[in-house]
C-alpha cells in the first residue's frame, strides 16, 4: 500500500493538529498547512502582536515563522506581491 507524499492540512498556532502531525512525521510524510495565517481572523491575536512588536516583525511574519520552525510546509495566500514579498521575509 502506498503512502501519501504529502498530507495538506489547516494548521496554525491556534489550530497545530499535534496528533495527525506526528502521525505523518512518524511515516515520513510531509505536511503542508493551509490558511497558516488564519484566514485573517487572528492576525490582531495580542500574543502575536507581542512576539512581532519583540522581533520587528508583522503578525503574519510571525505565523509564518511558526510553520516553518515546526517543520510544516507553509502556503500563505495574497493577491499582492508587496505582501507575499514581505511573508516570504519572514525571519
Amino acid at each position: 500500500r502506498e503512502l501519501p507524499a504529502v498530507n495538506q492540512i489547516e494548521v496554525s498556532p491556534f489550530c497545530q493538529e499535534v496528533e495527525l502531525r506526528n502521525f505523518c512525521r512518524q511515516r515520513g510524510i510531509v505536511v503542508m498547512g493551509y490558511s497558516p495565517l488564519t484566514r485573517g481572523q487572528r492576525l490582531n491575536h495580542p500574543c502575536l502582536a507581542s512576539i512581532g512588536r519583540k522581533h520587528g516583525r508583522s503578525p503574519a511574519q510571525v505565523l509564518i515563522r511558526w510553520a516553518l520552525q515546526q517543520g510544516i510546509v507553509s502556503i500563505p495566500k495574497t493577491t499582492h506581491r508587496e505582501r507575499l514579498l514581505g511573508k516570504l521575509a519572514s525571519w
